[in-house]
């Protein structure tokens, strides 16, 4: 992160694409524990749930991931206690996929997943404005 925490329009473009990549994958997972849920309609039910979530924050994300490419995105400076967030938040998606964690995730893990992804994502889109 430069030292006036403004981060690149592409470091910004990265970690919103590695969160999508985490976002895809948990929800894949997702859809194969549910599929392995049949003895459980209330396990279902959950799953279901958090599925939606993830459809909603990968749908939520790509739209951010659309505006990162447009001409004209400002990027502005971010507080220190943000660019913090964001740069271990940025090494949480960087680790996880580097040990492609979420294909053998539980729900719980999925859960972390989310709101990580949550975070990112509102990080990346309250740094942006247009030009």
């Amino acid at each position: 992160m430069p030292e006036n925490n403004t981060p690149t329009i592409g470091a910004l473009r990265t970690v919103n694409l590695n969160s999508i990549d985490v976002i895809t994958k948990a929800l894949q997972r997702l859809k194969e524990l549910r599929r392995g849920a049949a003895a459980s309609p209330m396990l279902q039910d959950h799953i279901d749930a958090e599925i939606s979530t993830l459809e909603l924050e990968l749908n939520i994300s790509t739209i951010v991931q659309t505006r990162l490419q447009a001409a004209g995105v400002v990027v502005k400076p971010l507080s220190d206690e943000d660019a913090q967030r964001l740069q271990r938040l940025a090494d949480k998606i960087d680790e996880t996929i580097e040990r492609d964690a979420v294909v053998n995730a539980g729900l719980a893990t999925v859960r972390t997943f989310i709101e990580t992804a949550r975070t990112v994502r509102d990080l990346v889109q309250n740094s942006t404005a247009p030009g």
